[in-house]
């Protein structure tokens, strides 16, 4: 009998693992931060997928490139996270980070650009 190989379903599991935790990582992130902190959350999702290029190990990069498709993802997600919150979906955090750092900080929200322009 051949040995069968469990990898396809070892990196399905992972796959499952990242997306839940993405959700989590993403309304926190935007609880405590706010949406300003996309472009770094982009950053170090591409940086993620350019490490995954040079693990040798087919596995090991499935898995690094799988986690940096969440954070790409979860990078895409912070100002629809932002409006869920508005919308009163999720608790809101009026002492976020970026609410304090509205000068100064070069990410900024679009939802922090139009309140600065009233």
């Amino acid at each position: 009998m051949e040995l069968l190989n469990f990898t396809g379903i070892c990196v399905a599991a992972i796959t499952l693992i990242f997306i839940g935790i993405g959700f989590i990582w993403v309304i926190k992130l935007e609880y405590y931060f706010g949406a300003c902190l996309k472009r770094i959350i982009l950053f170090v999702g591409i940086l993620l997928l350019v490490i995954s290029l040079f693990i040798e190990n087919f596995t090991w990069a499935a898995i690094t490139g799988l986690m940096a498709g969440t954070v790409i993802w979860g990078a895409t997600e912070m100002e629809d996270q932002e409006s869920r919150s508005e919308k009163g979906m999720f608790p809101q955090n009026p002492d976020k980070f970026c609410n304090k750092r509205k000068n100064g900080l070069v990410f900024n929200s679009n939802k922090l650009k139009q309140n600065e322009n009233r």
